[in-house]
């Protein structure tokens, strides 16, 4: 439709045109005017109504602030019920952080209404005004006011205002057809006879009958119509010069376009053919014509190239430079040598230099690919910094090996600048350390591949003699001759330093200087397979000091460490240079004695390596004695393989240990077989603790005044499912010797207590129960004692009742650790025993140190008691010295009659035994009671 009425109005005259300009004009200024006048009522009457209403809203929340504190909710519902009367409310609802107090909705709009955000006090929508107010009291939110008003009678009074506007602009629209109308009789029909009459000459094809009669008036229309005349009689004249010169002119314009497609043709050959880029651009960057070259340099098409403009090609660490150099094209109008890059087809990005001109806002471009001169340069730069910079000497020589040119490593590195190897020779640096072979098998290999690589002494130019890593590699021109050679090296001396220092402490050990474990199974394995080839016999010794833990934990490790290393010094001085000492930790020694002739020679060289280290040890002044247990296997009567003779040699020395220490033993297969039995009896105790087969038994302890049953000893015993009881001194060693002895006497101590727990429900016994605990459960890092305390307490047990039995090396090897432990038991009311007292090494000392209560005799000196043995004297002076002690004894091994008489006269408080009960099961000690 629109079309439609553009065309008629295209084709209507001047003075219809201008009918409908002038009432366009006019009707467009009025209704434009009252649009605007309109516009500005209608927003601020908006603005009015707004301000009004949330005057009035914010004053009935001044009112409702004291209801809301008091919550009184008849207030509110009075208050708001004389509001909700009033027509324009649509919607009301009072709220506080807890509950709704009040809520008007006659219409149920308050799912449709919008909502407002927290800076949002309200907004103007089509049918309602919504708003909500905050209630405050003492800055603290107590409420929230929410309501919407209807719009009705603002959109009257907007309505009433276009109505006005709307009769005015018919008057307009009435007042501009009149004024259209006298425009176009005194004006548009005298020019439209003009245009007319124009028309009808212009179709002629000659001027004829060019005048026009003027209207007789003496206006601007009449002169218009002299002024016409007055042209044409000057366009029938010129017509004629035209014609003529029209003539001449389309002789001369053919000559000149036959030589300008000459020279075109030249131009474009030039251009479509030259080996630069050539290209038109204009100011904003987009191509306008480009030669071939382009698309054999960049890989784009035409279309590609003109369809964005070059900027897009280039490379973006170049936008900005590129920009600076179109701004100086601008100014100076052309541009020499730019260089930058550009993108490839396939993402990758060539050099480019430019030379251009502007002529006619138009620029005229010439450039070329330079990638490969920028790389070259770029190698050159790169090779230049990795010479001067490198950390590495490099020296080049020419043909005839004399210096050209050396880096700032090669004289940091021997000494000499550059100015004094120029010219010269590289054998200035030589050390004479190396023999004419070596260079001469040095050149045979350069000439014969072109490449030598390798170490070689040098000498400084102070003097110092130097390791170099050295790498030399020829350089041929195109027919194959040696023009130069590069040599490149580094100093190694300290490298090598490093790696035989490294060595050392990889095979040696760092306090004795004595090969360490690697170093000796190295050796080992050398002696062996040297003796298996020479056919002659070599013996291992395994080496370990007595008692050496006793020393560091009483002196410390730094005598420890002193100790050690004299008792290495005495073993080297008692084998052969050929044979190997070494440690392999700790305090564990080996010896391998090599091509051995007689047997005789182990057993000397053995009690020797025993004799010397027996000797006292003095440290400042302080005499220290140990001794050591040697273990020894032979190769081959004993094992042809080094694992088997390092095994045999430990499990001899073991042997040696348990004889009594101090000596030395070979091995035997009864050995292994123990070995085997022992490590075979560990894996079943392990599976013995997962399974519970570990029962406890008690032996009654009697009162030997009374006959009464006061104590009883706990005793473990393993019920083996194939073996059945195991005693416990078959298996608690090995339970020692692996770490098991912790958890099992926490189990002990755990069944004890259980027990005694329930035979004091049952009988409100005031029995005590000795415990066992092993000399490794003191020094290990367990706290165990807060443990049993714990337990004990939990379980409703007094600490009295429980009997802690240690032997006397838990107190002449007590360290810090195990003295607190012995503390904390006595703090907590739990008595302590001596179990096997005179045994061992006893000390009064430590009787009178720590709490103890009890002593038990060992039964070995009550075996052989009879009132003639020298025994009864032993252990009489034994109870009068507990007595006088305040200490109380216990008998162990009481089996006879005469045993128990004998005690009782010399005063022996407690006794246990066979005479009175073997150990029982928890069921028969129960019945016993």
């Amino acid at each position: 439709m629109l079309t439609r009425f553009k065309r008629w109005q295209t084709n209507q005259p001047i003075k219809r045109k201008l009918i409908w300009v002038v009432m366009f004009v006019v009707t467009t200024t009025i209704i434009s005017t009252f649009s605007f006048m309109f516009w500005i009522k209608t927003v601020q009457q908006r603005q009015d109504f707004v301000q009004t209403n949330m005057a009035w809203a914010k004053l009935v929340a001044d009112f409702t602030v004291l209801p809301l504190v008091f919550e009184d909710v008849a207030a509110i519902e009075g208050h708001f019920g004389q509001l909700s009367k009033d027509s324009r409310l649509a919607y009301l609802k009072l709220t506080s952080p807890k509950k709704v107090f009040f809520k008007y909705d006659p219409q149920n709009i308050e799912a449709g209404l919008p909502d407002l955000t927290e800076n949002q006090q309200w907004l103007l929508g089509d049918d309602y005004f919504h708003f909500q107010i905050a209630i405050h009291q003492d800055n603290q939110l107590v409420g929230t006011l929410r309501a919407a008003l209807h719009l009705d009678e603002l959109k009257q009074q907007q309505l009433r205002e276009l109505q006005f506007m709307l009769l005015i602009l018919l008057l307009a629209m009435l007042g501009s057809y009149g004024m259209a109308r006298g425009l176009r009789r005194f004006i548009m029909s005298p020019i439209s006879r003009l245009e007319q009459h124009t028309r009808r000459n212009a179709a002629k094809t000659h001027s004829t009958d060019l005048l026009l009669d003027a209207p007789k008036t003496n206006d601007e229309i009449s002169r218009l119509y002299d002024s016409f005349n007055l042209l044409m009689r000057r366009i029938e004249q010129r017509e004629s010069e035209i014609l003529q010169f029209n003539s001449e002119l389309e002789s001369k314009v053919a000559q000149r376009t036959k030589e300008l497609h000459a020279k075109s043709n030249e131009l474009d050959n030039y251009f479509n053919s030259s080996l630069d880029l050539f290209c038109i651009t204009d100011f904003h960057g987009y191509f306008l014509k480009v030669n071939p070259r382009w698309h054999d340099t960049l890989g784009y098409s035409d279309h590609e190239l003109q369809r964005q403009p070059f900027f897009a090609f280039v490379h973006p660490d170049d936008q900005q430079r590129t920009q600076q150099a179109m701004a100086e094209l601008r100014e100076r109008l052309y541009l020499s040598n730019f260089v930058n890059r550009y993108r490839h087809h396939n993402d990758s990005y060539l050099w480019i230099e430019w030379s251009c001109i502007v002529k006619d806002q138009l620029i005229y471009a010439a450039a070329r690919d330079i990638s490969e001169r920028k790389h070259a340069e770029e190698g050159l730069r790169l090779s230049n910094l990795v010479f001067q910079n490198s950390s590495e000497g490099m020296v080049v020589v020419n043909a005839d090996n004399a210096i050209l040119s050396v880096n700032p490593a090669f004289s940091m590195i021997t000494g000499y600048s550059q100015d004094e190897v120029i010219g010269r020779d590289p054998k200035l640096l030589g050390s004479g350390s190396q023999e004419t072979e070596f260079y001469r098998n040095m050149w045979q290999e350069l000439n014969s591949t072109g490449h030598w690589q390798g170490e070689i002494n040098n000498r400084h130019k102070n003097g110092q003699i130097y390791v170099e890593h050295l790498t030399i590699n020829n350089v041929y021109d195109d027919l194959g001759k040696v023009i130069r050679r590069v040599g490149l090296f580094s100093d190694i001396t300290e490298k090598k330093k490093s790696e035989k220092q490294i060595w050392y402490q990889a095979n040696y050990d760092s306090l004795t200087e004595l090969p360490n474990r690697r170093l000796f199974a190295d050796r080992l394995q050398q002696e062996i397979r040297k003796a298996k080839r020479e056919k002659y016999l070599m013996a291992l010794l395994f080496l370990d000091l007595d008692r050496f833990k006793e020393v560091n934990d009483s002196y410390g490790h730094k005598i420890g460490d002193a100790l050690l290393i004299e008792a290495a010094h005495r073993i080297s001085q008692c084998v052969r240079e050929s044979d190997t000492v070494s440690r392999l930790g700790g305090d564990e020694f080996t010896v391998i004695l090599s091509e051995i002739i007689d047997i005789s020679d182990v057993d000397r060289i053995a009690k020797a390596i025993i004799d010397a280290l027996c000797q006292p040890y003095f440290f400042n002044t302080d005499h220290i004695f140990i001794s050591a247990s040697i273990g020894i296997a032979l190769y081959p009567s004993d094992t042809t393989q080094e694992d088997d003779l390092v095994r045999f040699a430990d499990q001899a020395m073991y042997a040696a240990k348990n004889k009594g220490r101090n000596g030395f033993c070979f091995f035997m297969p009864s050995m292994q077989e123990a070995s085997q039995n022992r490590m075979l009896m560990l894996t079943h105790l392990h599976l013995a603790i997962q399974r519970q087969e570990f029962v406890v038994f008690y032996q009654p302890i009697i009162d030997l005044q009374s006959g009464a049953i006061y104590k009883a000893e706990a005793l473990i015993r393993w019920q083996h499912p194939s073996q059945g009881l195991v005693s416990p001194a078959d298996f608690i060693p090995i339970a020692e010797e692996h770490g098991l002895i912790h958890e099992i006497g926490q189990w002990v101590f755990h069944q004890v207590v259980d027990q005694f727990k329930d035979w004091q429900a049952q009988y409100q016994t005031h029995l005590q129960i000795s415990v066992n605990v092993s000399p490794l459960q003191f020094q290990g890092l367990d706290n165990f004692v807060e443990e049993w305390l714990l337990y004990l307490q939990t379980a409703g047990i007094a600490p009295d009742n429980i009997i802690i039995e240690i032997t006397e090396g838990v107190l002449l090897e007590a360290n810090t650790k195990a003295m607190e432990k012995l503390f904390a038991f006595a703090d907590n009311d739990m008595q302590i025993a001596i179990d096997d007292f005179g045994t061992g090494y006893s000390s009064l000392s430590y009787l009178t140190k720590f709490d103890i209560h009890f002593l038990k005799i060992d039964k070995s000196f009550v075996n052989n008691l009879t009132p003639e043995s020298n025994d009864l004297t032993l252990i009489k002076a034994i109870i009068i010295l507990a007595h006088q002690l305040g200490l109380k004894v216990i008998a162990e091994g009481v089996e006879t009659e005469l045993q128990r008489d004998l005690l009782q006269q010399m005063g022996c408080d407690f006794a246990q035994g066979y005479l009175y009960s073997k150990p029982l099961s928890a069921a028969e000690f129960t019945h016993f009671l």
